[in-house]
């Protein structure tokens, strides 16, 4: 039971924030989730540039009273992000086995897979990303935690039962895509 709480705990992280999976899965899982987590990091990357840039606009236009300003860059900001990622998510996502196989030679088991759920999370993750700015500059910061806090524990128990049905390891970030 403990070894599965660890599975369902590594595998529900954000994508993006690498933790060992070596213990539980062996080398060759640890070795993909890390590939992925490495492309995900670059990819992500060009896009935080935009958003680092529109955050404290969004924070000003609240600060100042002009709720509908903040309201416009923050969706902005969101379909910005995401389809700044999105330029060069979906062509790795869709050419994932090739470009794998040409950056590794011999691509671990599960790592195209991981690359493209993850890369799946991390655009749903963009769509609200303005939101998320919007939030923090009207101070319901606590709310909006708990809420999302209490959406992401209920990975927790589909996971765990996921896995103990013998499901491969994927399968918690299928769900977790699924869900985003």
């Amino acid at each position: 039971m403990v070894e599965y709480v660890r599975i369902v705990l590594w595998c529900t992280k954000e994508p993006g924030t690498g933790y060992p999976a070596e213990p539980f899965f062996g080398i060759l899982v640890n070795a993909a989730y890390g590939i992925a987590n490495t492309v995900n990091s670059n990819i992500r990357h060009f896009s935080s540039v935009m958003i680092r840039a529109t955050m404290p606009q969004i924070t000003k236009s609240e600060g100042s009273g002009n709720r509908e300003r903040m309201l416009k860059l923050s969706v902005f900001t969101s379909k910005m992000s995401f389809f700044l990622l999105a330029f060069f998510a979906v062509p790795i996502i869709v050419e994932a086995p090739y470009i794998l196989k040409l950056w590794l030679k011999t691509v671990p088991e599960n790592a195209v897979i991981f690359c493209q759920l993850i890369l799946i999370l991390s655009l749903a993750y963009q769509i609200t990303i303005g939101t998320m700015a919007a939030v923090t500059s009207v101070g319901n910061i606590k709310k909006f935690q708990i809420a999302v806090g209490a959406f992401e524990v209920l990975n927790l128990p589909v996971a765990w039962a996921l896995l103990k049905l013998g499901l491969p390891v994927y399968s918690v970030l299928q769900v977790q895509s699924f869900w985003s």
